[in-house]
């Protein structure tokens, strides 16, 4: 059973779980990651959703993007998510971290990482079925992607607002 760490609306973290399918209870939040991979020649590496519509944004591009389980570090977490979602666990530096920022009603605060790694797209392997597609775009694309539609649409104001700025 995975378990997720519960936390207040302050974000401190209350040393009670609960399992991922629990309903978050009022007033608390669980962590989740976007993780955002930009290559040597500053591509953004997008997946793109299955089409399945039990699933959350079916046929739209995303970011890597899991849950801390309960007991992680940002980092385990992030290698972990990584390895689950493509199929990778090769070396990669972690570049960034920021503070996590809450999405109400949904329950949980994001936390936006971003790595640098050049990545084979023939290398990826979606292990868990969430993902039918990579490719690496650059910012004309991702604008254009944005524009269309073809981004997962809670994810287009923050790209718009903070992730284009890695982008060339």
């Amino acid at each position: 059973m995975i378990l997720w760490d519960l936390y207040d609306s302050n974000l401190n973290n209350t040393h009670k779980t609960v399992s991922k399918e629990e309903d978050i209870p009022d007033n608390y939040y669980h962590l989740a990651l976007e993780i955002w991979i930009i290559n040597s020649n500053g591509e953004l590496l997008l997946l793109r959703n299955t089409i399945d519509y039990s699933k959350r944004y079916p046929g739209n591009w995303c970011c890597i993007g899991g849950n801390l389980q309960s007991g992680e570090d940002t980092e385990s977490s992030i290698r972990r998510i990584i390895k689950e979602k493509i199929g990778l666990s090769s070396s990669y530096s972690i570049d960034s971290i920021s503070n996590p920022i809450k999405r109400d009603p949904y329950k949980y605060a994001y936390i936006t990482c971003f790595i640098h790694a050049d990545i084979d797209i023939n290398h990826i392997v979606f292990e868990d079925n969430d993902s039918m597609e990579a490719k690496f775009v650059n910012k004309e694309k991702l604008i254009k992607m944005c524009n269309n539609g073809e981004i997962a649409y809670y994810l287009i104001s923050r790209i718009k607002q903070e992730i284009i700025q890695y982008v060339k």
